[in-house]
């Protein structure tokens, strides 16, 4: 529904299908969490810096949960299909211009940056 190309379940049959549940909250929070912790002791960053490793995480969860339960795909916007592999987009464009960030004013502008470029460029 909402826009999906269905798929036969003929065609279907070649193929294995593996399922799993969403992952909750607190899981993706740890995940996200223990990344930005990895990143952030590499680059050792200052204290100033490294403050706001839960609050980068926490925003860009609330903006991935609210663009899934938002935006919707529809036959027009079939793009409008999100996923985790987005949100780790985000994480792996903060972490690949790490070298960048000398203070927490440039850390926000690389997070909205990355936050624009994977999910506002998918809306245009």
């Amino acid at each position: 529904g909402g826009g999906r190309a269905s798929v036969t379940n003929r065609y279907l049959r070649h193929f294995s299908v593996v399922a799993f549940t969403e992952l909750d909250e607190t899981t993706l929070t740890h995940i996200f969490s223990m990344l930005c912790n990895w990143w952030f002791s590499r680059c050792a960053y200052k204290e100033e810096i490294t403050r706001y490793q839960k609050n980068l995480v926490a925003a860009s969860l609330d903006i991935y949960k609210t663009a899934i339960r938002e935006l919707l795909p529809t036959p027009t916007k079939m793009h409008y299909i999100f996923n985790l592999r987005d949100l780790s987009k985000v994480f792996q464009g903060i972490q690949s211009a790490a070298s960048t960030v000398d203070d927490q004013g440039e850390l926000l502008r690389l997070w909205t940056h990355e936050m624009l470029r994977v999910f506002h460029d998918r809306l245009g």
